[in-house]
């Protein structure tokens, strides 16, 4: 799965294999030898792979689908704003105009 993956995101990027192995700081080969699945990544080039294309691991290993992490990232934000404003509104310390530029916020935010 890692091959799989790994190169439709290299792809999608259009990046070439010496291009991504030299921003990883790894060999043309390996990058080729995952791809075809004739070798598996150690953990620390996992992570260093991940981050670089802006997804999970667990997405590289077929464990979960494409999510990127920058869109984790503001779903929980997003999630963290409307917890605050709820706690607000439950304390009735907020006004009909501030609960409504506190939406606009998170909206803002989640987009």
């Amino acid at each position: 799965m890692i091959g799989k993956r790994l190169k439709e995101k290299r792809l999608e990027r259009k990046l070439t294999q010496k291009q991504l192995s030299d921003a990883l700081n790894i060999s043309t080969s390996s990058i080729g030898m995952y791809e075809t699945n004739k070798r598996e990544p150690r953990h620390c080039v996992l992570i260093k792979i991940a981050d670089y294309l802006g997804v999970s691991i667990d997405y590289l290993t077929g464990q979960d689908y494409y999510q990127p992490k920058f869109e984790t990232a503001k779903i929980i934000e997003s999630n963290e704003m409307y917890l605050e404003l709820i706690k607000k509104l439950e304390s009735n310390k907020v006004s009909d105009e501030k609960i409504k530029d506190m939406i606009k916020e998170i909206e803002k935010k989640a987009k």
